[in-house]
């Protein structure tokens, strides 16, 4: 069973609808659980990550583009000049997100809430 605080900050954060949650919240664990055993899986949180980004994927693909870049990087901080300093670098979403200051900052609120 899912741990209610964490699907009631997850049902805050995105102003999800409850039932629809919950339905693919079974949909997905269902689909996870189908792959097989896999070790050291903790269900809850990675049904729940997997939820969130796929619904980042469809309110901010540029939240997503730059959530994928950082994990590429040091665990360090990253100055936020990396990207928005030479979005002529950067592909798709995340160029046009870097290129103008109040849908970056749009993006990087999307990428960590």
């Amino acid at each position: 069973m899912a741990d209610p605080r964490q699907a009631a900050a997850y049902l805050e954060q995105t102003g999800s609808d409850p039932s629809d949650y919950l339905d693919r919240f079974r949909v997905r664990r269902a689909a996870l659980l189908a792959r097989g055993e896999v070790l050291g899986y903790q269900g809850r949180v990675d049904t729940a990550w997997d939820l969130s980004l796929q619904r980042l994927h469809t309110d901010s693909p540029a939240a997503v583009a730059l959530l994928e870049m950082a994990a590429f990087l040091a665990p360090d901080p990253i100055p936020l000049s990396l990207v928005t300093g030479h979005p002529d670098l950067l592909d798709g979403p995340l160029r046009a997100a870097a290129a103008d200051p109040d849908e970056f900052a749009d993006t990087i609120a999307a990428a960590v809430n």
